[in-house]
Formats: structure tokens, sequence, C-alpha cells
């Protein structure tokens, strides 16, 4: 019985136990399926009669290791060679124009394949998984870079795109873990999503000058990305698009982009400078960039204004953002200003903004309060602490009405901590105002330490309470705190 079924010169399907297999002369197809699963196959000759080769032709072959692809075929097939994981080398001689999609998927061993300039068709997801590959020479017949094309291609890093290339697809090079350098051809137009997303070692890539957008996660994750320059063609910069890119340290958003989406440059926690363009609606594109500590308007603001680092609007009478890397005790609003913008503060890491009597409104967004590590505003106005989540009231709590009176308390210490003196003509009103309703206050001291230590210091903590608190903090380890409860109690008994 012969090993290969044969129908018009195409082999359908091999039987045979594998080991070296010569197809015979003659052969002018490798069907569909014809060797896949054939676990014994080590190595193939192809003759130069076999003009293609069929979709899944070499699926899961896994102990081939090497391949030859003559210059006869012109096309291989969908998953032609898809879970080959042995396989190391794959030459394709002058004459092969078309590789179709996953046609060397999960290839895991493969290092190297010669991609003749004959080619013209590269399939999406072509090197899916192949995690050995070192590099990537695209000849000049190609125009595309598809979808997937080196997902997953952790070695490569050595790639080479012509200037025939015009469009990169989504995640083409999404997970590259080893690409340091890029130069983009100069006939791209879009960087779309995810592109170079996880190229964790990328450490610079050169954009071309007609660059128009740059699309959601392009290049999320590349935290050794130092330097970019946006090239002045550049019109979007999407969700995301330099979301974790933690070596960056400055960047130049150009007057010609005319769209910023959300959290594009967030979480890169080594950003120090940014230009902040008049297309940007949000802070938040700045989004956990802990050390950012400057914004600058770009030179031909129309809307936007910078006082010392933070962003006005023009007429200065609004405050549209102040930087979240700029770390500071106290900050005091300009008195300019009549409005502070939503999302003004988010992630500030300052403590207490003052607000001076020209400031008329707050956006509740600007300084909710509903995290620990919110400021909190300082102002006299009582129609505008009502609105603050964390307000300290410079003037008595008997001014606010009811609900907000126990709001500002905690305002009060932190006003207290940092030695804010335009607390102390309302000091006395905030230590009756307490006093009055201390025990509201005593349950709350067991979270608050200010609050713990103001109790103490008026003599309000009942002694009860005061051991019961030791008991905690001992067993929290906690001596300072032991120490002046052991002090209060003693003190406090003894009168």
């Amino acid at each position: 019985m012969s090993d290969y079924q044969i129908e018009d010169g195409v082999l359908i399907a091999y039987h045979g136990p594998g080991g070296k297999v010569i197809i015979p002369e003659g052969i002018t197809a490798i069907g569909d399926s014809a060797f896949a699963g054939c676990h014994g196959l080590t190595e193939i000759i192809l003759p130069d009669s076999v003009r293609q080769i069929g979709d899944k032709a070499f699926s899961r072959c896994t102990r081939l290791r090497d391949i030859t692809i003559p210059g006869s075929v012109e096309r291989i097939g969908e998953m032609a060679f898809h879970f080959c994981i042995h396989l190391v080398l794959v030459m394709l001689e002058e004459g092969v124009r078309e590789l179709g999609d996953l046609v060397f998927m999960d290839c895991r061993e493969l290092t190297y394949v010669s991609l003749p300039n004959s080619l013209v068709s590269l399939g999406s997801k072509a090197f899916y998984g192949c995690e050995r590959m070192l590099r990537a020479m695209i000849p000049s017949g190609i125009t595309e870079i598809k979808y997937q094309t080196f997902t997953n291609c952790r070695a490569l890093n050595n790639v080479f795109l012509p200037d025939t290339v015009t469009s990169i697809g989504e995640q083409a090079f999404y997970g590259c873990w080893n690409l340091k350098h890029l130069e983009l051809p100069p006939q791209v137009t879009d960087i779309q999503h995810q592109t170079f997303g996880y190229c964790m070692a990328l450490q610079s890539i050169c954009l071309p000058a007609g660059l128009e957008r740059i699309g959601d996660g392009a290049f999320l994750a590349c935290k050794a990305l130092m330097d970019v320059t946006l090239p002045e063609s550049l019109r979007q910069i999407d969700s995301n698009a330099f979301h974790g890119c933690l070596s960056l340290t400055s960047v130049n958003i150009p007057d010609s982009v005319r769209k910023i989406n959300g959290f594009a440059f967030s979480g890169c926690t080594g950003l120090t400078r940014a230009t902040y363009s008049d297309r940007i609606e949000n802070p938040d594109v700045f989004s956990g960039c802990t050390e950012l500590h400057e914004f600058v308007p770009s030179t031909r603001s129309r809307r936007f204004t910078a006082v010392d680092g933070v962003i006005l609007s023009r007429d200065r009478q609004k405050l549209i953002a102040y930087p979240p890397g700029r770390r500071c005790v106290r900050y005091d609003i300009p008195e300019t200003v009549t409005e502070v913008c939503a999302w003004a503060f988010s992630e500030a890491p300052v403590k207490v903004i003052y607000a001076p009597d020209s400031v008329k409104e707050i956006s509740k967004a600007a300084a909710d309060g509903t995290k620990e590590e919110d400021p909190f505003v300082a102002s006299a106005r009582a129609e505008l602490m009502t609105n603050l989540g964390k307000p300290i009231f410079l003037g008595s709590p008997e001014a606010l009405p009811p609900r907000h009176q126990r709001r500002v308390v905690e305002g009060f210490l932190v006003a207290r901590q940092i030695g804010m003196p335009e607390i102390e003509p309302w000091k006395e009103s905030y230590v009756e105002y307490v006093r009055s309703t201390y025990r509201t206050y005593e349950k709350k001291a067991w979270n608050n330490e200010l609050l713990l230590r103001f109790l103490m210091e008026q003599g309000m903590l009942r002694v009860e309470a005061a051991k019961l608190m030791l008991q905690k903090f001992s067993a929290a380890e906690r001596p300072e705190l032991c120490a002046e409860l052991t002090q209060y109690l003693q003190t406090t008994e003894g009168e």
C-alpha cells in the first residue's frame, strides 16, 4: 500500500510512518491537512514541481525541525505549519509570494525564517507565539503588517520595515519583550490598538513625519520607552496610548493634535514635565503620573496659561489642572481664580488647598473627599464648604447647616497639624463644638489618631475608653500611642 494518496497531482493525504519523507516529482500541491498531526515526521523534501501548500498541511507535526520551501511554491496556506513546536529553521526560496494567516503560529522553537524578496503577502498571526524568533527582515513587496503578525515573539530584537509598508495592524508587535529600537516607515499614518503593547524593552521609536493617529494602548506598558518625539502631523492620541511608560520623562504635545482621549499618558510615573494641550478636556490624561510636577501650556495655546506649573484658563479665572506629582503641604489658589474645575486636583498629593474669597465655585469632582489621600479645601465661604467632601471651614462650625457641622472637624485638626494660621480665630469654637458632642468623636477616635490625640489634649477622652484603646494599640504594637494613653490615664486618674 502506498504511503501517499494522490489525486490529479495533489497529495491529498500521507499514511506513512514519518521520519524523512521525500515528496515524489510531479506533485503540484500539498493538500489541506495532508500531513496534519504526523508526529513522526522529522524531515520533508519538496520537489520543484510543487506550486502550493494547503491549509494545515503540516499542522501539529511536532518533530519537524527544519524545512526548505522551493521557489516554485507560490502560496503557503493558513495554519500550514501551526504548532510545529520543534521547528527551528525555515528557508523560503525566491519565488514564494504568499504566507497565509497563522502559518507559523505557536512554532515556539522557531528561531530563523528567511523571507524572500518575492513575498507580497504576510498573513495575520503569521508568527504569533514564535517565542524564540530573533529577527524579522520584511521584504519590500510587503505593504501591510497585519493583525497580531508578531504577537508574543518575545525574543524578537531586530525588525526591519521597508518604506513600502503603509499599515501596521492591531497588536502586530504586542508582547515583543526584547524589541529595543524601531523606525517606522514614512507612509504609516496610524498606529493602531496596542500595536506595540507590552514591548517592555522598547527604548526608542522613530515616528514618521506624516503620522496622524496613535491608537488606544499603542505603547501600553512600554516601560523602557525614554524618548518619543510626536510629529507636527499628529491629529489624535487615544486612550491609554502611553499608559505605563515608566521611563518617559517629558512629553511635548504638538499644536496639530485635535483630540486627546482619557488616560492617554496615565501611569507614566517617570514623567516630570508635560505640555498641556488645548485639546485636553480632562486632567485624567495624566492620571497616576506621580512625579509630574509641572504643566506647560503649548506655545500657541489660546485656552490655557500656567502659574507655577499649574494650568489656569487664559483669563486666569478658572483653575484647570494641578500637577499630580507636585507634593506640598499647602497650595494657595491664586486670587484671580473664581472657579475650580472638575478633576483639577485629581490625585494631587497636596494636603490642604486654600481657597481665597475670590473662589465662588468648586466642582465637587475637583475635591470630593472620597479617597483617603484627597486634599482638604480651606475656605471661609459656608455655602462653598457644604459641597466639599473634605473641608476646612474658616469659621465657626455653628455657621454651617447641622448635617455639615461634623464634616469640618477633621479638617480643623489637619489645619492645626500643619500650623495653618487662618484657623486660629476659630480654634475655641471648634473645641467647644467637639466638647458638646464628644461621645460622637470618641467613637471616631478609634480610627483617627489626630482626633484621639486632640481628645486627650482637651481632656475629653473618658477613662474607660482610654483603657480599651490602650489594649487595642498594645496588641497592634503601637508603643508611641500606648505611651501617650498611659500618661493620659495616669494624669486623669491622678486628678
